[in-house]
């Protein structure tokens, strides 16, 4: 059995590259606070990469993006050209 190919993560400091979609959650202030605080205790967002789309929209990590932009660090993405907007 083949085994499955793993997704190339990319990083970028070019936090406009990404797009919301209606689907995403709103920010929660407090949750950002949190993970903001966290981020800087110990950065591991190379281990939890955003997700996005073909398009470049965000379809999990809103608050792992707002928080890298704020403490100014490189954000971790995958691009998965099977998710849709559906």
């Amino acid at each position: 059995m083949d085994k499955p190919k793993l997704p190339k993560i990319s990083v970028t400091t070019n936090y406009e590259m990404f797009k919301r979609i209606n689907s995403n959650r709103e920010i929660n202030k407090n949750h950002l606070r949190k993970l903001r605080a966290g981020i800087q205790a110990k950065n591991l967002l190379y281990l939890f990469p955003i997700v996005v789309n073909k398009d470049m929209e965000i379809v999990d990590g809103q608050h792992r993006l707002k928080a890298s932009e704020e403490l100014c660090l490189p954000i971790y993405y995958i691009i998965d050209n099977s998710i849709t907007k559906a």
